[in-house]
């Protein structure tokens, strides 16, 4: 059947995250997917907001790829892991109490729900949960009618959380999720108040009812105790995604190690591991030509046709800080000395789909790009296909045909030996609004009239570039206005700018710098001269002849 890929490229503002999806749309669990990077904390809620938009509901990434542990590119994944901790975490909870107000099966007053509910969320919160949760039974049974029969539901629940208190530490089981007696109180008396204003519509209610009413009381109330970035609703989608990364080849960031861990670090100095996250990692660097798509299903191969994901740059396994890049299969790796040592780090990603490639590494400096260009040039020297095969071989140029700007368009990426090998038609560039870039010296190099790129695409571009039709007049300058000084679509402008190109990258409303690369099966296997995929963006700078709005441009080869 025809498989498809996409390549989405998320418009966060500052550092870089993508999402690569490959799928058969005929084949029911055919999807494979990987999350590459995820900006700076900040950027953690936002990504995740595209990632549950764009994949099934309920479904997260099957990989999660952090290149390197630079700030704007792995805080974010720690922020977002976090949340999803914390998600799993409420879900826990959530399930305790639920359990508590409906294990029996009789039907309750509002008032006695309104107690129970709010002395299990308590007694919940004081560490009696999960494999302990029988400990808080007899104490949640013991508000009969005959206790709160004559209170109003917040009354109850008041008392509820009396009961609980009475008891405090000697719940036993876990240690204390919210230390503050003011916070639990307030999430008890939250969840009385939702379970009884349910039961006011609906006795008796589902037990998915009362499980959504419980959960939005509940989960305010644990989100209090952790960082803001972390303070969303992942529904736990990523609770079993697996985790390549550099390793401890370099110390990671301590908050990182924990989130993937499936730890939750509370502002209340809580250090608590989740049951129910089950995240796959390593702790050392993969090793170069591991396929990332397939490896992990059963067989580690994927159906013909379908795309695969191999690595091709990183830390050399158990080696320490030692960067690599793949030279073909059987060669022993380059290892790279030149460039910023966590940059030179990166881990390279080279994605194959018949006869197209998609490359992206990070912030990978030149002189490993170029060592990896005249690997992959090399009579299209054919890359692993994770299963000790070879993927088939590339019989003609371009070895890439379109790629991710290393480190967001910095002068140290992206030299034109790496364009001249490879003979890309594509670029595009996570360029931020801080550091300056993209420099113009690479800008200058796609600019080349010898290059082979056709179009290149930015998320953002708020510094004035020469050959970028929509920059800014000076640095961080004025706000656009329609007008030819900045239509993008006319004749030999080969540059792109995706989005309103907003400083206020989180402002709602407006028009997003997402960047999205489409390739089916038949575009990567027509004959040359008649392949084809698409690259679509925000047009917010048209000509007089065109609307803003999402503009598909399709590139032929």
């Amino acid at each position: 059947m025809p498989w498809e890929l996409e390549i989405h490229t998320i418009d966060i503002g500052v550092g870089e995250a993508s999402l690569i999806i490959a799928e058969d749309p005929a084949v029911p669990g055919s999807r494979r997917s990987i999350l590459i990077d995820g900006g700076l904390s900040a950027a953690a809620a936002l990504t995740h907001q595209y990632v549950v938009a764009t994949l099934p509901p309920g479904a997260g990434p099957d990989v999660l790829l952090v290149t390197h542990y630079d700030k704007d590119h792995s805080h974010g994944i720690s922020s977002l892991l976090f949340a999803d901790n914390l998600s799993v975490l409420c879900d826990v909870v959530v399930g305790a109490t639920v359990g508590a107000l409906v294990g029996g099966g009789a039907a309750l007053t509002q008032q006695e729900a309104a107690a129970k509910a709010a002395c299990a969320t308590v007694g919940i919160l004081y560490g009696s949960w999960g494999a302990n949760v029988n400990s808080i039974d007899a104490t949640v049974n013991a508000l009969t009618a005959a206790n709160v029969s004559l209170l109003n539901p917040v009354q109850a629940a008041e008392r509820g959380v009396a009961r609980a208190e009475a008891v405090g530490a000697g719940w036993g089981g876990h240690v204390t999720l919210i230390t503050s007696k003011a916070w639990r109180k307030d999430a008890g008396l939250a969840a009385g108040a939702a379970v009884a204003a349910l039961l006011a519509m609906a006795n008796p209610p589902t037990v998915a009812q009362v499980r959504a009413a419980v959960a939005a009381a509940v989960f305010p109330a644990l989100a209090r105790t952790v960082p803001n970035d972390g303070r969303f609703d992942t529904g736990g989608i990523y609770r079993n995604t697996r985790v390549v990364d550099i390793g401890d080849a370099r110390t990671a960031p301590a908050p990182y190690a924990k989130a993937v861990a499936g730890e939750l670090v509370s502002s209340t100095s809580v250090h608590l591991q989740i049951p129910g996250v089950n995240r796959q990692r390593t702790g050392f660097a993969p090793t170069l030509g591991d396929e990332l798509f397939w490896n992990g299903v059963a067989p580690p191969v994927a159906p013909a046709n379908a795309p695969y994901a191999v690595l091709v740059s990183g830390p050399l396994p158990h080696s320490g800080a030692t960067a690599s890049v793949w030279q073909g299969v059987g060669v022993a790796p380059q290892i790279i000395h030149a460039g910023q040592l966590d940059n030179r780090m990166s881990i390279g990603l080279v994605v194959q789909f018949n006869d197209f490639r998609y490359f992206t590494a990070g912030d990978l400096p030149l002189e490993s790009e170029d060592q990896l260009a005249m690997a992959l040039m090399v009579a299209g020297q054919p890359l692993p296909n994770g299963a000790g095969g070879l993927l088939p071989a590339l019989a003609a140029p371009p070895w890439v045909t379109a790629f991710k700007a290393s480190h967001h368009g910095a002068d140290t990426s992206t030299s034109d030996n790496f364009l001249n090998f490879l003979g890309p038609k594509t670029a595009i560039i996570s360029c931020g609004r801080e550091y300056g870039h993209p420099f113009q010296t690479m800008i200058d190099r796609l600019e080349d009239p010898n290059a082979t790129i056709e179009f290149y695409f930015l998320t953002n571009c708020r510094y004035p570039r020469v050959g970028i039709r929509a920059s800014p007049a000076a640095d961080r300058g004025p706000a656009r206005v329609p007008g030819p000084a900045y239509e993008q679509n006319v004749p030999h402008n080969w540059s792109r700018i995706s989005g309103d190109n907003n400083d206020n990258n989180g402002a709602l409303g407006r028009d997003r710098g997402n960047i999205v690369l489409r390739i089916n099966q038949a575009g990567s296997t027509a004959m040359v001269g008649n392949r084809t995929y698409t690259t679509t963006y925000w047009e917010h700078y048209p000509t007089a002849m065109a609307v803003a709005g999402p503009t598909v441009v399709t590139t032929q080869w």
